[in-house]
């Protein structure tokens, strides 16, 4: 195997490789170093996509790369994941079920996790690395690998686990707060007023035509209130909401809500177009703290 990857990526060691493929268990990172605490149903459905990355290295280097990589993928989930506790990461203990004694990183069979803390209680792994030898004679020419494995849907269940929370402390409104990159939808039209469809259905047009990921809101017009909208919008974690209202009808404003600050800034409908991309730049989605 390591002939075969050697070649194709043609270098020498150190050196990485990243693997994806679709598995079927019932638990993606489990090992024999986790407990069954790791399981999570939001984030561990029958097939699941395993995520893989090999780093080669020489024997004598295995345990500076294996701590150079538990700081790197423990700093990539801090970040990665926009978390609002980003102390809620850690790794746990490395263990060595094949040897005892001695530096436990520098021999085969190490493992170790990064876990998060969940909201609700207790705490799972998001991923597991592991110490490797390719081949188990001991010979110092032979490169042993570092394993880094994590699931797709394990790192999609952690992000938007995380980004749900309460508008504040007394409150019950929840808010999705993914950040405006990631979000499926950037920004969406909420109106009460019947008359004002078509002018909606226009700046959909507009909006898509300026590559701005639109949701059709299907209580355009309806009974449905400004604030029920709004409310739902920000569950879904969409980022900007124009709002039509009587006074567009008179005077051509709408106001553009964010949902992390829910600030509205008053905007001419002619210029929706032109200047909702740049709020979509110059937002950072910045998580509130109460």
């Amino acid at each position: 195997m390591y002939s075969a990857v050697k070649d194709l990526a043609d270098t020498s060691v150190p050196f990485g490789v990243v693997c994806s493929r679709v598995c079927k268990s019932e638990a993606p990172l489990a090992s024999s170093s986790t407990d069954s605490g790791v399981h999570s149903s939001m984030a561990y459905p029958e097939l699941w996509t395993l995520q893989q990355f090999a780093f080669f290295t020489p024997p004598a280097k295995l345990s500076y790369w294996f701590a150079y990589w538990q700081r790197e993928r423990l700093k990539w989930w801090k970040k990665a994941s926009f978390s609002k506790c980003p102390s809620d990461f850690s790794l746990t203990e490395i263990t060595d079920p094949v040897s005892a004694g001695g530096d436990v990183a520098s021999k085969s069979g190490a493992e170790v996790s990064v876990i998060r803390k969940l909201p609700w209680g207790g705490s799972e792994a998001v991923e597991r690395l592991r110490t490797s030898s390719l081949t188990g004679d001991g010979i110092a020419a032979t490169p042993h690998a570092i394993v880094c494995d994590s699931s797709l849907e394990v790192a999609a269940a952690t992000y938007i686990s995380d980004g749900l929370s309460l508008r504040g402390n007394d409150s019950n409104e929840m808010v999705l707060r993914l950040h405006h990159k990631l979000a499926p939808y950037k920004t969406t039209i909420a109106t009460t007023i019947p008359a004002l469809r078509p002018l909606s259905s226009l700046l959909q047009i507009q909006l898509k035509r300026a590559r701005v990921a639109v949701y059709c809101n299907p209580l355009l017009g309806t009974e449905a209130s400004l604030e029920e909208q709004i409310s739902r919008f920000d569950e879904m974690g969409i980022m900007f909401t124009v709002i039509l209202d009587e006074s567009t009808q008179k005077t051509g404003v709408a106001y553009v809500r964010n949902r992390d600050t829910t600030v509205r800034e008053q905007i001419h409908v002619t210029d929706v177009r032109k200047k909702l991309p740049l709020y979509l730049q110059t937002s950072q989605s910045e998580p509130e703290h109460s």
